[in-house]
């Protein structure tokens, strides 16, 4: 018997079975149409014919992501999580030992900047006192009793010495006094920048205290 065969693959199955349903149905028609007997190898032909093209292998469905690789991947994930969180737990217990190492360098730089300032203080407070001695002594030439005493030889016009004196004298306390003011300037910027590194200098003191005290 035609039905009683299984085949091997359920697609062949249904293939066959749908070729014989179709030759059925010809045959039917046929023997309607012209007898029940009557050219029944052309019929047979044609039956065959589209039998044949039904069972013709169609293009293969897509395949889903077999389970065993989903399971492959998910463990793969997994694992690269727990390397990942690994990794970080061990950057930060090596931060741990390195922050005071590098507290204590930041430290030592603004140390040595904080000494830099003071010689730079020191260097201006000295160019100030030889400045302000001499602008001391161009004003007490300027005074009126000075300049009208000024010892003069060989002047017929005396008025002239004096006031070219005078003149002279001025220019010089001007450039005198404007040094001072820029020394003055520089001397204001340079204590405001120590009193901010006096204050880093005290923070990161207090930091190392707190990262070696540590367990």
């Amino acid at each position: 018997m035609w039905f009683a065969s299984k085949p091997a693959n359920s697609r062949q199955a249904v293939v066959s079975i749908l070729g014989a349903v179709v030759i059925m149905i010809c045959l039917g028609s046929y023997s309607a149409q012209r007898g029940p007997w009557a050219n029944l190898a052309t019929v047979a032909a044609q039956s065959s014919a589209l039998a044949d093209k039904a069972s013709q292998p169609t293009a293969p469905e897509p395949s889903e992501i077999p389970q065993e690789d989903v399971d492959q991947l998910r463990r793969t994930i997994k694992k690269q999580r727990s390397d990942i969180e690994r990794l970080r737990a061990k950057v930060a217990r090596l931060e741990e030992r390195l922050q005071p190492e590098a507290i204590r360098d930041r430290l030592t730089q603004e140390e040595t900047r904080g000494q830099s300032l003071h010689a730079e203080l020191f260097a201006i407070a000295e160019r100030e006192a030889g400045l302000q001695s001499r602008l001391d002594d161009v004003n007490e030439q300027l005074r009126p009793a000075n300049i009208d005493a000024m010892p003069i030889f060989g002047s017929t016009r005396p008025e002239e010495v004096r006031e070219s004196a005078r003149r002279r004298l001025t220019n010089e306390a001007q450039r005198i006094q404007s040094q001072l003011d820029l020394l003055t300037q520089n001397k204001n910027r340079i204590q405001s920048s120590l009193s901010a590194t006096d204050l880093v200098i005290l923070n990161l003191q207090g930091q190392l205290q707190n990262a070696s005290s540590r367990p």
